[in-house]
């Protein structure tokens, strides 16, 4: 299973944090260039100490515990942990665009990637880009065609559009199998590649019904962008947020404003992420995590296993789960189709008009 995650933040006024000092000291000579490069961090308030590995141990065993027969999965659909994971990849950020002696305009790193919700881990920076055009057909985004599965009529066909599109170049599975979207974060697991790949077709359905409509082709990804950008926008405030977080707490923000950050940087600066919310905050996901999913009809009743999450990816498995994740050769290209996902069981569709 592939470690996710980085390890080291630069935080503004800071330098990078995470690494030993020496290592720091020794990399001096770089913090300009990664002052402007890198995805930034800053902080909220003023920094605090760890806990200690025995405190740690304490919180992580006061976590787990529970009387016997007590529910440990909360009320929310499982689904919506990894749309949260997806929503992080979005906001963050956490690779260098390139080598730190790379020149790179500010302007050119903010359309690339910045802690706002505008699906950039989706879009890149669009079509007309040189770099990000690999990602597209047209308006479209590219999608990808699962392994047939044989046994059952259902499964034993290939099924164009249900996997990530894998156009990895290279001469082992491994590579061929890399997933060909902008954020490869995106495919560390099933459930998140899966919901990837749903905004994907969301897009992709949008594009279709405005070439009914008459938009013109020039058009047609702009304003596709646009609108699933605002339904993405409005299903967080109207749905994801209120789940999570106190609604009273939602309401504040949305009517007063926000209070300690801003997404709209001063023009020539870089826009920053609290280091609190990414990497303290934020991690409320991971106790939502579940062992077990109601996944499809053949992966029903809890047959959907966290392990197989991460088997049935490209960067966190090999999309076999028997497969040998040292052997590059191992395992399959595409995603055997008998592992689509059945968004109704990860959500519950009924509760549709009564948000």
């Amino acid at each position: 299973m592939g470690r996710h995650g980085r390890e080291i933040y630069y935080i503004v006024g800071e330098g990078n944090v995470g690494e030993e000092p020496e290592a720091v000291a020794a990399r001096m000579d770089q913090v300009a260039a990664a002052d402007i490069q890198q995805f930034r961090f800053s902080r909220i308030g003023p920094q605090g100490s760890q806990l200690g590995e025995p405190n740690i141990r304490a919180v992580s065993k006061a976590m787990v515990a529970a009387d016997p027969g007590t529910k440990h999965d909360s009320g929310i659909p499982a689904g919506y942990t990894y749309l949260g994971q997806f929503i992080d990849h979005d906001l963050t950020r956490d690779i260098t665009p390139g080598p730190l002696d790379q020149d790179k305009r500010v302007v050119d790193l903010l359309q690339e990637r910045s802690p706002s919700l505008d699906l950039d881990s989706l879009y890149g920076k669009g079509p007309s880009d040189a770099n990000d055009a690999k990602f597209y057909s047209g308006p479209h985004l590219k999608t990808g065609t699962t392994t047939a599965v044989p046994g059952d009529p259902l499964t034993n066909k290939a099924m164009k559009g249900f996997d990530l599109p894998r156009m990895g170049t290279g001469a082992t599975k491994r590579a061929k199998r890399r997933a060909l979207i902008p954020d490869v974060r995106n495919d560390e697991n099933l459930a998140v590649a899966q919901t990837h790949l749903a905004f994907v077709r969301f897009h992709n359905r949008v594009v279709d019904r405005l070439a009914g409509d008459g938009v013109p082709l020039a058009q047609r990804f702009a304003r596709a962008r646009e609108l699933v950008v605002k339904h993405y926008q409005w299903m967080i405030r109207t749905d994801f947020l209120p789940r999570l977080v106190d609604k009273a707490i939602v309401e504040s923000v949305f009517t007063k404003g926000r209070k300690i950050f801003e997404v709209n940087p001063p023009a020539g600066s870089f826009p920053t992420m609290p280091v609190e919310f990414s990497v303290a905050a934020y991690r409320l996901g991971h106790s939502m995590v579940r062992d077990t999913y109601n996944w499809n009809r053949i992966f029903d009743n809890g047959g959907g296993s966290l392990e197989f999450l991460f088997a049935f990816s490209g960067t966190g498995g090999n999309l076999d789960a028997s497969g040998d994740q040292r052997n590059p050769n191992s395992g399959e290209i595409a995603l055997p189709t008998n592992w689509i996902a059945d968004f109704r069981r990860l959500y519950d569709f009924r509760e549709v008009g009564r948000l």
